[in-house]
């Protein structure tokens, strides 16, 4: 069964998705090419299972299963088997958890797997290699649901209770509708962008629509008849075949893609229309499209150019390849575009020597020089997996370097908390030792007061009595950065690496980092400390490596929350990858310049231009410091000793 010209719906959903994830900059709305290809496949599916009760009268339940099985399966195992030894090639933090991964895509699970762990979609340490297989695993759910109910709704046909045609319409209907009614409430209800994406009961009415739009479709084209839904071929030489319907019918499948195109262009995940609408009116734009293709299927005997079929052939592979390629080329090439690029070509080609060379070759011919040729290099690849399996460490390094600068952080903060005690109650005693002298020096008692004075004294030990001098301000230790009054310093995951530096750097400072923190954690965290008498002259905000969504109100917010008599300092963050975090990144950076611009009391510390010159500092991620003790962290932390000298030179406060 083939329909000419449905494939440049499904080509069209895979430039979408490859766009976004190879080219954000330009597509930083492409993942809506998901629900194009979600729509895609409810459509293809259904339409496979009423053509097959439309010519037997029933519905071969296991037989649907045993295809949606193998033509996912077959090519999704020569994949991981293929990839994993790339892993080889880059820092071992990426096999860090390539057990779980492999098993959560293999397992068909992964969209549930990204949940659990809370992982973000576009802001995470180190991406998954495997990530992208979260559709995968939301489409076999839905082909497990869609057989079991396509299954009951064949045997009420059968039993003549209703028809097959319009019960799917119905219940796809209600399916639809459901779904889409889960996704806003859960959007409203404030729940994590990422759990409502990757969700399989909020994304389902995209194949919902797809299949409502295959039970309303007035027929399918045989390929070996080529029948016309209208009756006989002459019928449908007429107006249905006149140039100027085909010519209208082009020019609505183009307008459609360029909506959907702008879409992908103008808008980007964490926008509110996009769950709101963008996804819903991805699908039915899509319906469209199907539309349209089936109808010029009907209308023209031209054949799709060979090119258009070539790439949909392997379109499955592509998406496949595309994703594990990109992640590693991106480790070892810093320049996004080259690693774009060189993934495009090398995605390609595996895909089209996978489908080609071994699906077709493999399972459909009998030669033995391609099985042996085959196995040969899946044996080779399942060695070098196993070799990368293990390798892996438990952890990546960026976590146990956060690891380490959280004990390294909490036993500082207990170690000044401890010495603010003794020296409080140090000098409590040294006041009391004050007052009986100046009493005794007015009172007629003066003897009784020398008395009571010198048994205060011996009270006080040696240490308590020194500690001021020999502990809290050790002279030798503290760099000349010009500044009295104390630092505070709240930041995210950057800053927390950086911590042991910053502390050698910056002695007796307040450090409060933590992994994940938003620019809008900084409110919160500002005034919490405020309440508490904790905030300190100077007040260095390092958030925004996350990105945020309306950071420049929370900045703003953060400014006016501010207390007056202090002094603040920006540091603008930097993501390397350039993805859609990276753009956000960017956008922040930006804004903290124009900040400083406007209030005297606001200092920059720029790290996005300090390590955009020296990015080989970094971790394999392209934002974190490699280590706790590294050049990188000394580099960060001399980013805050400059911009807190240039800050005490500004007469300013809040």
């Amino acid at each position: 069964m083939k329909i000419r010209w449905l494939n440049l719906v499904r080509i069209y959903g895979l430039f979408l998705v490859l766009g976004y994830h190879l080219f954000y900059q330009w597509l930083p709305g492409g993942f809506l090419g998901v629900d194009v290809f979600f729509t895609f496949s409810g459509f293809l599916i259904t339409t496979v299972i009423l053509s097959e009760f439309s010519r037997k009268n029933d519905f071969a339940l296991f037989d649907f299963y045993k295809r949606r099985i193998l033509r996912i399966m077959i090519p999704l195992v020569c994949v991981i088997i293929f990839t994993i030894p790339f892993l080889l090639l880059v820092s071992p933090d990426f096999s860090a958890n390539i057990k779980r991964e492999a098993a959560a895509a293999l397992g068909l699970v992964t969209n549930w797997y990204e949940i659990k762990n809370g992982n973000s979609y576009e802001s995470r340490l180190l991406p998954s290699i495997y990530l992208h297989t979260w559709t995968l695993a939301v489409q076999m759910q839905f082909y497990l649901l869609w057989g079991l109910v396509c299954a009951g709704l064949a045997w009420l046909s059968k039993v003549r209770v209703v028809g097959l045609k319009y019960s799917v319409a119905v219940v796809s209907f209600v399916f639809a509708a459901g779904s889409y009614w889960y996704m806003q409430n859960m959007y409203m209800a404030g729940i994590s962008l990422d759990t409502i994406y990757f969700n399989s009961f909020t994304r389902g009415f995209a194949f919902f629509i797809g299949s409502f739009a295959a039970a309303l479709s007035d027929g399918i084209a045989d390929s070996k008849t080529d029948s016309m839904p209208c009756g006989t071929e002459e019928k449908c030489n007429g107006v249905k075949r006149g140039k100027l319907a085909v010519s209208a019918l082009i020019a609505v499948f183009v307008s459609v893609t360029v909506v959907i195109l702008y879409g992908a262009v103008r808008f980007r995940f964490t926008d509110e229309i996009v769950f709101r609408y963008g996804f819903l009116a991805a699908s039915l734009l899509t319906v469209v499209l199907i539309f349209t293709a089936k109808t010029l299927h009907y209308l023209t005997k031209a054949n799709e150019p060979k090119i258009v079929t070539v790439v949909a052939d392997i379109s499955y592979q592509t998406y496949l390849f595309h994703w594990p390629l990109y992640i590693v080329f991106s480790a070892l090439i810093f320049n996004h575009l080259s690693a774009a690029l060189i993934t495009l070509v090398f995605t390609f080609i595996f895909a089209a020597v996978l489908y080609y060379g071994i699906e077709r070759k493999f399972v459909l011919e009998k030669g033995m020089l391609v099985k042996v040729s085959a196995s040969v290099c899946l044996l080779i690849a399942l060695t070098l997996s196993t070799m990368v399996i293990y390798r892996a460490p438990v952890i990546t390094s960026i976590e146990e370097n956060f690891m380490l600068s959280y004990i390294r952080q909490d036993v500082n903060s207990i170690t000044v908390l401890a010495r603010r005690v003794r020296e409080t109650e140090a000098q409590e005693k040294l006041s009391k030792v004050t007052e009986h002298s100046l009493v005794a020096t007015l009172s007629e008692e003066r003897e009784h007061s020398v008395v009571s004075a010198l048994s205060a004294m011996e009270e006080l030990s040696a240490e308590e009595v020194s500690v001021d001098v020999e502990e809290f301000v050790p002279e030798e230790n503290v760099p000349d950065i010009g500044i009295a009054g104390g630092v505070i310093i709240i930041g995210d995951s950057v800053a927390l690496g950086a911590s042991m530096a910053i502390e050698k750097f910056i002695p007796d400072s307040d450090i409060n980092a933590d992994i994940g923190r938003h620019v809008w954690h900084g409110v919160g965290l500002i005034t919490e400390t405020q309440e508490l008498g904790e905030m300190r002259e100077y007040v260095v905000i390092a958030l925004g490596t996350n990105g945020t969504n309306n950071f420049k109100a929370h900045f703003d917010e953060m400014i006016e929350v501010l207390n007056p008599g202090h002094k603040l300092i920006l540091v603008t963050p930097f993501d390397g990858r350039g993805n859609a975090n990276a753009k956000s990144v960017e956008a922040i950076a930006e804004y903290i310049h124009e900040l400083a611009e406007l209030f005297d009391f606001v200092t920059v510390a720029d790290w996005n231009k300090v390590i955009g010159a020296r990015v080989e500092l970094l971790s394999s991620d392209k934002v974190h410091l490699r280590a706790a003790k590294s050049e990188g962290a000394d580099l960060y932390a001399q980013c805050l000793v400059d911009a807190l000298n240039e800050a005490s030179t500004k007469p300013g406060k809040r």
